[in-house]
């Protein structure tokens, strides 16, 4: 069920995401754009690794890295759960990156992790 929901939720994130270059700023804040404060609250009440709460981290990675003025800056101070969360995908975007201690590839952003 919770998968579920959160599929529904990553279905309407990436339809309003424009068509753009995927590591581009305009693809990566379209992640977030539809998000509020109440979106990142609720979901970092949720248990750890629950889908919903996974899916909103995901979403926030590549906005926090790209845009000067990130949206939920302010939830990032005030929300452990959402911080902790969000510096665990950022770990997991650039250990993908990495191969023995070497950069294997460009970093670049995408729009989802692959499943």
């Amino acid at each position: 069920m919770e998968q579920l929901l959160a599929d529904k939720i990553k279905a309407v994130i990436t339809s309003s995401i424009p068509r753009v270059n995927l590591s581009c700023i305009g693809g990566e804040n379209g992640k977030i754009r539809h998000l509020t404060s109440s979106h990142i609250k609720s979901a970092s009440m949720l248990f750890k690794g629950h889908p919903v709460r996974s899916l909103i981290a995901e979403a926030s990675a590549g906005p926090f890295i790209l845009m000067d003025n990130f949206k939920f800056a302010r939830e990032l101070r005030e929300n452990a759960n959402y911080a902790g969360d969000l510096l665990d995908e950022l770990k997991d975007l650039i250990k993908g990156q990495v191969k023995d201690k070497r950069v294997i590839t460009p970093y670049t952003l995408h729009y989802w992790k692959s499943s």
